[in-house]
C-alpha cells in the first residue's frame, strides 16, 4: 500500500478489545480492564511493554464521579498493572473522543514519546442514564412547585439534552427539503438488517418501516426505535511501531481530520450546516470514495446517518433519504455502513456510540467480522461526532 498523506505514520494498530454488556454490576474500570487484556492477548504483548495510556469517558458513567482526567488514568493503569507510563493523556470531545485519542496514540508513537499506547474508552451507560432520570425528574417537582409555566418546563434545559436538539435538526431537514420520516427511519430498518448477522448484538429481530414509525414518539419527529439506548463496556486499543507479533494484519492511519463549530445550536444561522464535510475532507486528502470499502457513522440518533452521509459525500445535500433506500448498509451491498447493526442495535456503549462503530471498522479490517465481514475490506472510513454537530473527528484506517 502506498502512502496516502502525510498523516500516515509508522505505527499500527496491533490489537484490540471491545467488551459490552446490556447491563453490568461491576466498576466501570474493570469494563476498562477486560477491553485492554483483549487487545494485549490480540497482540501478543505483555502488559509491562505498555508505556503510554490514553483515556476518555463520558462524565458520569465511571462510578466515583472524581474520577475524571489524571485520576482515571491511574485508577486504570492500577486496576490493569501497568506501572510505567511514558506518555498519558485524557480526551475528551463528546462522541468523538475515542478516534481523537486513537490519532493520538499515533502521534504519540511515531515523536518517540512512547513505545506501545493504549487507548481506552467507555464507562456504564446505565450510570449516567440513571442519574440523569433522577435531574429530570428534580427538575420537574422544582418547576412545578415553583408555579412556572408549561413553556418554562419545555425550555430545553441539560435534561433534555441532546435529544430535542436533534428532534429540531430532523424537522428543519424535513422542512428545508421537502421529506417525510421514511428516509431518515429505514436507516433502523437497514441497521437491524445488519445486527441481525451480528449474534453480539443486544437488539436484534425483524424490523420493517412501519415498525420504526409506529414506535412511540421520543421528542418529534424522533421516535424510540431512531434513538439508542446506553449500555455499558469499553473499547480499547493497542498502537505501536512492533507488529511482528500481533495476530492481526497492522492497522494503519491513512489519514486523520476533525473539525468543529463553535457556535451553539441556537445561534446557528443554519442548523443543518455540520462540522461533518469538512473534518471528511482533511481525513481523505488525496483519497476518493470510491476506495473505501467500509463506513462506520456514528449513529445516536438517525438524523445523525443522515446528515453525515451527505457530509461525507455519499449523496447530495437533502438526498440522503433516496441513498438509504437504495443498495447500502448491508456487507455485500455497495456501501457497508455499520454492519455490526450500529449502536442503535448493539447499544451506545458508555453513552457514547463512537466506539461502537470504530470496533466495527477494526473487526471488518482484521477480518474478525465473521457472517457480516465485508468481502476484501482493506479501507474503512469512521466519522464520529461530539455534542449536537459540535465536533467531527473522521479517521480512515487501512490494511496491506
Amino acid at each position: 500500500m502506498k502512502v496516502i498523506n502525510e498523516t500516515m505514520v509508522d505505527a499500527s494498530i496491533v490489537g484490540f478489545g471491545f467488551y459490552y454488556e446490556k447491563k453490568v454490576e461491576v466498576p466501570a474500570v474493570e469494563l476498562f480492564k477486560r477491553s485492554i487484556i483483549e487487545a494485549i492477548k490480540m497482540a501478543n504483548m505483555e502488559k509491562d511493554e505498555i508505556d503510554g495510556l490514553v483515556v476518555t469517558a463520558v462524565p458520569g458513567t465511571i462510578d466515583n464521579s472524581h474520577d475524571t482526567g489524571i485520576f482515571l488514568i491511574n485508577k486504570v493503569a492500577s486496576k490493569v498493572g501497568i506501572n510505567k507510563l511514558n506518555y498519558f493523556d485524557y480526551v475528551y470531545t463528546g462522541g468523538s473522543s475515542i478516534v481523537v485519542g486513537t490519532y493520538r496514540a499515533f502521534k504519540a508513537v511515531e515523536s518517540g514519546l512512547a513505545n506501545n499506547v493504549l487507548v481506552v474508552g467507555g464507562g456504564k451507560g446505565n450510570l449516567l442514564k440513571r442519574i440523569r432520570s433522577s435531574m429530570f425528574e428534580s427538575t420537574i417537582k422544582n418547576y412545578v412547585n415553583e408555579g412556572v409555566t408549561y413553556y418554562e418546563l419545555t425550555i430545553p434545559t441539560i435534561e433534555f439534552y441532546p435529544t430535542s436538539d436533534y428532534a429540531l435538526i430532523a424537522n428543519r431537514y424535513m422542512r428545508e427539503h421537502n421529506t417525510d420520516d421514511s428516509g431518515r427511519a429505514m436507516i433502523a430498518v437497514k441497521q437491524r438488517e445488519n445486527a441481525n448477522l451480528n449474534p453480539k448484538a443486544i437488539y436484534r429481530g425483524k424490523l420493517t418501516l412501519k415498525d420504526v414509525l409506529e414506535s412511540p414518539m421520543v421528542s418529534y419527529p424522533l421516535r424510540l426505535l431512531e434513538v439508542t439506548n446506553p449500555v455499558d463496556g469499553a473499547l480499547a486499543i493497542l498502537v505501536s511501531k512492533n507488529a511482528s507479533k500481533s495476530s492481526i494484519s497492522p492497522i494503519k492511519l491513512m489519514g486523520f481530520g476533525e473539525a468543529t463549530l463553535t457556535i451553539p445550536l441556537a445561534e446557528r444561522e443554519n442548523i443543518l450546516d455540520t462540522p461533518v464535510k469538512h473534518s471528511v475532507r482533511r481525513a481523505l486528502n488525496s483519497l476518493n470514495l470510491d476506495k473505501i470499502d467500509y463506513y462506520g457513522i456514528y449513529d445516536a440518533y438517525t438524523i445523525m446517518v443522515l446528515l453525515e452521509i451527505e457530509g461525507i459525500g455519499l449523496a447530495d445535500n437533502g438526498k440522503g433519504g433516496e441513498f438509504v433506500m437504495g443498495d447500502s448498509f448491508l456487507p455485500t451491498s455497495s456501501y457497508p455502513i455499520n454492519t455490526s447493526g450500529g449502536s442503535l442495535n448493539v447499544g451506545q456503549v458508555g453513552f457514547t456510540s463512537g466506539g461502537v462503530v470504530l470496533a466495527e471498522a477494526l473487526y471488518q479490517l482484521a477480518g474478525l467480522a465473521e457472517n457480516r465481514q465485508v468481502k476484501d475490506a482493506r479501507i474503512a472510513l469512521v466519522n464520529t461526532l461530539g455534542g449536537v454537530f459540535d465536533h467531527s473527528a473522521t479517521i480512515v484506517l487501512g490494511v496491506e
